[in-house]
């Protein structure tokens, strides 16, 4: 039902644009033709192999007993770990996308689209959550709510509140992605283009460096009092080998410079592919 989902096409567009065999390129649940072949040994054998306590993390935070937490788990969870299961994601993704675009019409008011960019996913370790806070910024400072490309598109109509970017990575893959409502979506992707161009020659304006910096520092900061975030960044730091308390650390030695090259080394215009979806006639 949800290939009748515009946000899901439009993602999904830009994946298949981006990756030509990575497993981010398909739904979680599969495809309709791979869901057909599942039978329940194969649910059996994936839930042995993947659903063990070696492929598992338990994170508890508050005002706990840790050796009571610990006495509960180990009362429902096998006595036996299990060996830690290999994941093959295939052969290394090559820089260039799969395809330039995706266009599709759909019941939608408004053109939707996002753009992306495949990068290289950064080693395994500290260097990961590093990518991610240098990613973050550079993102805000080109595209953010702040920036100046941002506020002058607003301005003309082009955009509206729903446009974002943002950096991910899973499946041995990383990826940028912006994009939102766009009356006119390839004038707003060149837009972005130019604006990446500009940056990687001139560098990020210090005073909106040092601002998106302070902001990142202050969201960090908070996450610390949530119990949900904590618990998020601990388990995900255990699986992707930092230490999430580093950040605040991490975020101080971010400079101008490495943002400047992360647009001159991550964002280039040949690995960049568009998803649009565009209303019915």
């Amino acid at each position: 039902m949800v290939e009748d989902d515009p946000d899901y096409c439009l993602y999904y567009g830009l994946m298949k644009s981006l990756f030509s065999h990575n497993p981010m390129r398909d739904s979680v649940a599969g495809t309709v033709e791979s869901i057909s072949e599942i039978t329940a040994g194969t649910l059996y054998d994936c839930h042995k192999v993947f659903y063990n306590p070696s492929n598992m993390a338990l994170c508890v935070v508050g005002d706990v007993n840790p050796d009571e937490v610990v006495s509960a788990a180990r009362k429902i969870l096998p006595k036996e770990a299990g060996p830690v299961p290999d994941r093959d994601y295939g052969e290394p993704e090559k820089p260039q996308p799969n395809a330039t675009g995706f266009y599709k019409d759909m019941e939608v008011s408004l053109p939707i689209f996002l753009a992306g960019c495949k990068v290289k996913p950064a080693p395994h370790g500290p260097e990961t959550l590093r990518m991610f806070l240098v990613s973050s910024i550079a993102l805000d400072v080109l595209a953010g709510h702040s920036s100046p490309l941002y506020l002058r598109l607003y301005e003309e109509g082009l955009v509206n509140s729903d446009f974002s970017a943002s950096f991910d990575c899973a499946a041995s893959a990383a990826y940028f992605m912006f994009g939102g409502e766009a009356r006119d979506p390839k004038l707003v992707y060149d837009e972005v283009l130019k604006e990446i161009t500009r940056l990687r020659g001139s560098g990020p304006d210090p005073e909106l460096f040092r601002r998106i910096k302070k902001a990142a520092v202050g969201g960090a900061v908070r996450a610390f009092n949530s119990f949900e975030s904590l618990c998020v960044n601990i388990t995900e730091g255990h699986f992707r080998g930092y230490d999430p308390f580093e950040i605040t650390e991490l975020l101080d030695k971010i400079s101008e410079q490495d943002i400047t090259e992360f647009y001159r080394s991550c964002l280039l215009p040949e690995n960049m592919a568009i998803s649009v979806i565009t209303p019915l006639e």
